[in-house]
């Protein structure tokens, strides 16, 4: 039986999440295999916050626009408002990508792979800027995304992270894992503003059939890893960091 079909409820790991997408911290970082349940909780952590506080506004952002359209727009964000706010009204603005509630709040969809589009979101402010599938987006977008988030409102601002984790090389491992800025060097100021949690699929089991879970399990060993049991793919000691 899937969500759908019964009461909706959280797994124990997304209960988890949520506890910490509700703490100090003010970035953070899910990362597991692939169909963890890691997008879910996040857009329903995003929606809690739109609906919560009136003409707050939004942003869900992936490294290519189709790729966000076909994996959130299309799926993710209509089973979230299915399961968990069914009573809630909003509308869809093809025009702008964005989602608009009753209440004043929106959610824009942005990809990153457009200079146009990429102007557009440097002419707004955030409350909540969520990336997705981050392993896909350099440093410099990030950092750009990070300038936006600066919307006054009644919400403490947000960072929001997913990825299946991606090589040791990469920004994501230095910011979250070694707490660490990468072009500088130098730890951050306050670590208690970032965390990270691990979310697998073997913890969505739930949610999933045991003949995916099945070809996770046989896929080669690298990638085994990487999907199925949520870990860093190791590089050569000393590699620079990758943004």
């Amino acid at each position: 039986m899937t969500r759908s079909e019964s009461r909706f409820a959280l797994t124990p790991v997304q209960e988890e999440a949520n506890r910490l997408l509700g703490g100090r911290a003010r970035h953070i970082f899910l990362r597991g295999g692939s169909r963890s349940g890691k997008t879910f909780v996040l857009i329903r952590a995003l929606v809690v916050r739109a609906l919560r506080e009136p003409h707050s506004r939004h942003g869900v952002f992936r490294h290519r626009q189709n790729a966000l359209r076909a994996s959130i727009i299309q799926d993710t964000f209509p089973k979230v408002m299915q399961c968990c706010f069914p009573q809630h009204r909003y509308k869809w603005d093809g025009q702008s990508n964005r989602i608009l509630f009753p209440n004043g709040s929106s959610i824009l969809f942005g990809g990153l792979d457009d200079s146009a589009r990429t102007e557009k979101i440097l002419g707004l402010e955030f409350a909540t800027i969520y990336l997705n599938e981050a392993s896909q987006i350099s440093y410099g977008a990030r950092n750009m995304l990070l300038t936006r988030l600066a919307q006054r409102c009644g919400l403490m601002p947000r960072e929001y992270i997913d990825a299946n984790p991606p090589a040791t090389d990469h920004w994501l491992y230095a910011v979250f894992e070694s707490g660490i800025e990468p072009r500088s060097g130098m730890r951050h100021a306050d670590p208690s503003l970032y965390a990270s949690m691990v979310m697998n699929p073997e913890q969505n089991r739930a949610n999933l059939s045991e003949a995916y879970l099945g070809q996770l399990d046989a896929l080669p060993e690298r990638d085994r890893r990487r999907f199925l049991l949520g870990e860093y793919q190791t590089v050569i000691e000393g590699a620079l960091w990758r943004g």
